[in-house]
């Protein structure tokens, strides 16, 4: 994959962080920032760094450096910046995702092999994060090993001949996407057999849903193979949103206990998905109820738990330079 050509700046935000610069400083903190753009960490030697900080001394490059970036083992680095490159590579691969299954469902469609009722679970199935994060929860650089992930994984839902587990790993470093559970369970329920494996999950992830649960009314309780969703998006949550097992009780007992929410709010499945502004729910409803209530000081928990979140989850979805980092 080529290098990405552009990264994102926010005038507002650069203006306001770099306002007390002298015009010589402001011209070698943009400098810095192409450079690391360009090659990702900047090196530790000075010298070498005004060669490409043209007019700039070597005391002015030390200053910029000490002021807006942080020194590595490596090398210097913005931290704000290697987070937007960081949040627009995962764009990128998000992008390649769905493109990749828009493409595979428009051919079976144009071969009038995919039924409306099996493209819409298709659609329901998928979860980009399965297919464009690794084992390690690294971002996927090679974009047709993205493709391949997919491929492979559409082709187990549509192939009759193929029965697709949930414990099933794709070319070993994508899991096959647990939604497949409500597809098998309908089978199930026309064949009367079980032609899925339940995924187990491990004791956190089940005290969890059952803490979960006690907030939603019985009639919308999970049903066969759907539990099995529930909990994965509760392990998606913790493990690759980095989100701890108490806060993510704690939004969804807020959100079900709003009169307007809980009309909508109807499964835990939602707390992944984006709403019209490319937020997942799980950040519009923190926002709301959580960081709103740490206004109340004598709820030390909220504050506890928003301090974690923010560090840990809300980075990935703040837009923009602040000005501490610009």
């Amino acid at each position: 994959m080529s290098k990405d050509p552009a990264f994102l700046l926010y005038s507002k935000d650069f203006y306001e962080g770099t306002r007390t610069l002298l015009p010589e400083e402001r011209a070698c903190y943009m400098d810095l920032l192409l450079y690391q753009h360009q090659h990702k960490i900047i090196p530790l030697e000075l010298k070498r760094i005004q060669m490409y900080c043209s007019g700039c001394s070597i005391e002015t490059i030390k200053l910029v450096l000490e002021q807006k970036f942080k020194r590595s083992d490596n090398g210097w680095f913005n931290e704000r910046l290697k987070k937007e490159i960081e949040n627009r590579n995962g764009k990128t691969q998000k992008s390649t995702a769905s493109g990749c299954l828009a493409g595979l469902i428009s051919a079976k469609k144009r071969a009038n092999n995919l039924p409306k009722e099996a493209e819409s679970r298709i659609k329901n199935a998928f979860d980009v994060s399965n297919f464009i994060f690794d084992k390690n929860n690294e971002l996927i650089s090679d974009h047709s090993k993205i493709k391949q992930n997919i491929r492979q994984w559409f082709n187990r839902l549509v192939e009759p001949t193929v029965q697709p587990t949930v414990n099933n790993i794709v070319n070993g470093d994508v899991n096959v996407n647990e939604d497949v559970n409500d597809i098998e369970s309908e089978k199930s329920k026309k064949t009367g057999t079980n032609n899925f494996r339940e995924k187990s999950f491990s004791k956190e992830i089940e005290e969890c849903f059952q803490n979960c649960l006690k907030h939603f009314p019985e009639n919308l309780h999970p049903k066969n193979g759907v539990a099995s969703k529930w909990k994965d998006t509760i392990d998606k949550l913790n493990r690759i949103d980095r989100i701890p097992f108490k806060l993510i009780e704690e939004i969804v007992e807020k959100a079900r206990a709003d009169s307007f929410w809980n009309k909508t709010f109807l499964s835990i499945p939602k707390l992944r998905k984006n709403n019209g502004d490319e937020l997942p729910y799980v950040v519009v409803f923190h926002e709301k109820f959580i960081k709103n209530a740490k206004q109340n000081k004598s709820d030390n928990n909220s504050e506890q738990t928003e301090s974690i979140y923010s560090q840990d989850f809300y980075r990935k979805h703040a837009t923009g330079f602040s000005t501490n980092d610009s």
